[in-house]
């Protein structure tokens, strides 16, 4: 099952907000766990937009905390800080979900990645995604939508796109493909 970015530790009191985000569309949906930057183009109704390997750390803002389908304007988010620690899927490649968590690549920053993914597959079984709108509702088999992975080129990415850094992996009791790390918010290259 995807998990995206799960916040592991705040040493401070999070933040969370309900934000506008343009609306998915018909068949798709944002996964809890997706990175958000804020949206800077002086739109009335978008505060953020999903993250993507070209966003950059003064961009990056929050974490999706539910999923949202088709229709939905809004999204609650957890705001990011530098204090917080986070785990999320490691990846070998800028579109899959391909990687084993590995220490070499602990101090790095690197870009997010993504794999595409569609409920009542096993990524995702049908049944196991719930949105809220008028009640519970459950997303529809069919769905499509991008687990956001942390994508390591093996190289550290020195530029304002080198957003999260590794800092170690997790138990590999747990999982041998997650790793824990922080965003480098409005760090500079």
């Amino acid at each position: 099952m995807p998990q995206g970015f799960n916040l592991i530790l705040d040493p401070d009191v999070t933040t969370f907000r309900r934000v506008k985000i343009a609306t998915p569309s018909a068949g798709t949906c944002v996964l809890a766990g997706t990175p958000v930057d804020q949206s800077h183009t002086a739109s009335a109704s978008v505060d953020v937009v999903v993250s993507t390997a070209s966003s950059v750390t003064s961009a990056i803002y929050g974490v999706t905390k539910e999923t949202i389908y088709a229709g939905q304007t809004s999204v609650l988010i957890a705001v990011i800080t530098p204090r917080q620690f986070w785990s999320c899927e490691v990846s070998t490649s800028a579109t899959t979900a391909t990687g084993s968590a590995s220490t070499s690549y602990n101090n790095l920053r690197s870009v997010l990645g993504y794999e595409p993914v569609t409920v009542g597959t096993t990524a995702i079984p049908a049944g196991d995604l719930q949105y809220l709108s008028n009640g519970v509702n459950t997303v529809p088999a069919g769905t499509t939508a991008n687990l956001t992975t942390i994508y390591n080129a093996t190289t550290d990415v020195t530029g304002t796109t080198g957003l999260f850094e590794q800092l170690g992996i997790v138990s590999t009791a747990i999982s041998t493909t997650r790793i824990v790390g922080r965003f480098l918010v409005e760090h500079a290259a």
